[in-house]
């Protein structure tokens, strides 16, 4: 089935809720905001300071129909239109989302790893069911710390920020004991199913970091100013090798003054740096 779209242009910001109850009463099986051309702040990234910028004032609110009525729908928002504000109707082709989102993940492979989502598995491949944005290997960090982890023979291992558990369950399969931490419950839940989906021994929480005992190698996808932040925790709990991912290049050299290891390997993947380092 098709679907009738209703784009209101220029809407202002402040009448979002009020305009999404009536389009909600009308019959609109769902609403979703959208930048205006040219007005979409730069994308805020972890590692920045001070407040967000401010959102713009005006927006596009996008209404979906099963069928199309133009006029009950040009009555109903009356009162937030003004002569800035555009309506457009157009219709929607149906699309399988399910399908197309399962089509966007392909088997990943680093080193002798391969990550893969349970659909497209080869055989031997450490299955991951993409959930919650929590991370399916294909970022490069993730890529750069699982060929670092490639060969690597711990007993036990840390994974800190674990989201989807893709690094603890890489460790797990090859036989260490692996216990994985992120400050979201969401990426917990989605890390400690992936490890049940693969019949891996692992276990996930959200405790903090200076609660954790140390183990042989630690793992730590982080951006540098987190690595930085937590320096002292990350060399407390790593007894043998730390695995430092996530950062960008022009911050390795503040990672390498806050840890300041042996540096056993170092990849480098565009604008990203990982670093095997090991305690002197």
């Amino acid at each position: 089935m098709d679907w009738a779209a209703l784009d209101i242009i220029g809407l202002r910001r402040s009448h979002t809720g009020a305009a999404s109850a009536a389009l909600f009463r009308l019959g609109a099986v769902g609403v979703q905001e959208s930048w205006m051309e040219g007005t979409a702040p730069a994308p805020r990234q972890p590692w920045d300071d001070g407040p967000a910028a401010p959102l713009p004032d005006r927006h596009i609110l996008t209404a979906w129909f099963e069928a199309e009525d133009r006029s009950s729908a040009i009555h109903a928002l009356r009162p937030w239109l003004d002569a800035h504000t555009e309506l457009s109707w157009r219709t929607e082709v149906h699309r399988d989302w399910e399908a197309e989102s399962r089509a966007r993940f392909k088997p990943l492979e680093a080193g002798s790893f391969v990550i893969a989502p349970p659909w497209d598995a080869p055989e031997g491949a450490i299955l991951v069911e993409p959930g919650a944005g929590f991370g399916t290997g294909d970022h490069p960090t993730t890529r750069q710390a699982l060929v670092l982890l490639d060969g690597l023979e711990q007993s036990s291992a840390l994974d800190i920020g674990c989201g989807s558990g893709i690094l603890a369950l890489a460790a797990a399969s090859r036989g260490a004991t692996v216990h994985g931490v992120d400050i979201e419950p969401a990426a917990v839940a989605n890390a400690q199913h992936n490890a049940e989906l693969n019949g891996l021994s692992a276990s996930f929480d959200t405790r903090p970091m200076h609660e954790l005992e140390p183990a042989d190698l630690v793992l730590a996808n982080l951006h540098a100013e987190l690595i930085i932040r937590h320096a002292s925790d990350l060399m407390r709990l790593a007894n043998r090798t730390l695995i430092l991912a996530g950062i960008l290049a022009d911050r390795e050299l503040r990672v390498r003054n806050a840890i300041p290891w042996e540096v056993a390997r170092r990849l480098v993947d565009g604008e990203w740096v990982a670093l095997e380092l090991r305690r002197r």
